[in-house]
């Protein structure tokens, strides 16, 4: 049997003045969240190892609402008798200080909350803010993709590819070791809503602006999967890419890529879901499943359920043999069905099942 790794993933907290939980003076409740979350993965038999946090803990950066953020995930690490040092954050572009005039100064409030959670050391040589976690089986790399975020770019991702090859340099000896390779960013690398052209003036886009450049470092150097935040929205995805230095001619997309609903922004800031949402993943070298549950209150809901997604393995054996056993058994793994629910703000539920 092969080892899985599981995962629980949350995003867009936005704690502040947009967060969603309020006691009954009408402050930010750090417990609610928590306990939604952990009573649910309760029901549903679910214990992570590791937690990712992909962005916008807060709604304006301030170190009054990176304290509600960290009294949350100490409030969560305690229920899910998880230590903290088994979460893994990324800054969103809610979490850049706009206030703050110099470029290096923008996210210190956030800098300062990373030396909260792991110490003063997270930071030693580590001018990108990168974070790794890692088992013997899974290697999760987080990035930062708020390089240019501030007034002039808002809501813009770009991720400085110098960051990408310190992380190269540092971390590939220990990702060459893991069967499974994890990327975590705050913004999306496929497009996730979709927005009109019309006469009226345009809504605030938002985009990564390197994108495939990112897509191509990381299928060159073997991830299987990326997870980020940022629109709000459950997503799923996967992208394939062709290079001469990657002959990976069979059936599965080159890098799967996974987008989280909000688990924490008010109601008139939720995607086209209406609901807050977070998701629980099982990962290991033969596939992925993945889980995203919204709620309100104390209403849940599966939205998105995606079992044995089959990912690439870093070596391809090219010999005939290995090419038609790997074609079978890939065939047979697409052939199950995976069902996928979109709640609309209605609370219809629309289901939509997928058979290859």
């Amino acid at each position: 049997m092969l080892d899985k790794t599981h995962i629980l993933h949350i995003s867009d907290l936005h704690f502040g003045e947009t967060h969603a939980f309020k006691n009954q003076n009408g402050k930010n409740d750090t417990e609610q969240l928590a306990t939604h979350i952990t009573r649910d993965l309760k029901q549903n038999n679910f214990q992570p190892q590791c937690v990712v946090v992909s962005g916008d803990l807060t709604e304006k950066a301030t170190s009054e609402e990176f304290d509600e953020a960290e009294k949350f995930l100490r409030s969560l690490s305690k229920k899910l008798n998880l230590e903290i040092k088994n979460f893994i954050f990324t800054p969103g572009n809610h979490d850049v200080d706009w206030t703050k005039t110099e470029q290096n100064t923008l996210l210190r409030n956030y800098q300062t909350f990373l030396r909260l959670i792991y110490g003063n050391n997270v930071l030693s040589d580590n001018k990108y803010l990168t974070l790794t976690w890692s088992n013997k089986h899974t290697f999760i790399l987080s990035i930062n993709s708020c390089a240019v975020e501030g007034p002039d770019h808002p809501g813009i991702g770009w991720v400085n590819y110098k960051q990408l090859e310190d992380a190269k340099n540092k971390f590939e000896n220990s990702w060459n070791n893991c069967d499974v390779r994890i990327a975590v960013l705050h913004h999306h690398l496929v497009p996730v809503n979709w927005n009109s052209v019309t006469p009226e003036p345009p809504k605030k886009h938002s985009l990564t602006l390197n994108t495939e450049q990112i897509i191509s470092w990381l299928i060159k150097n073997g991830f299987q999967l990326v997870l980020h935040g940022h629109q709000h929205q459950p997503f799923f995805a996967g992208e394939t890419r062709y290079y001469e230095d990657t002959p990976n001619w069979n059936l599965s997309p080159h890098l799967l890529v996974f987008g989280a609903g909000s688990a924490g922004a008010s109601d008139n800031l939720l995607g086209n879901i209406g609901r807050r949402s977070y998701s629980f993943l099982s990962v290991s070298s033969s596939g992925i499943d993945v889980i995203s549950r919204s709620f309100r209150e104390n209403d849940m809901n599966t939205v998105l359920c995606l079992r044995n997604i089959p990912i690439l393995p870093h070596k391809i054996d090219l010999t005939f043999q290995s090419i038609l056993n790997n074609l079978i058994r890939r065939h047979d793994q697409f052939r199950q069905t995976a069902v996928v629910k979109t709640v609309d703000k209605t609370e219809n539920t629309k289901i939509l099942k997928i058979s290859i």
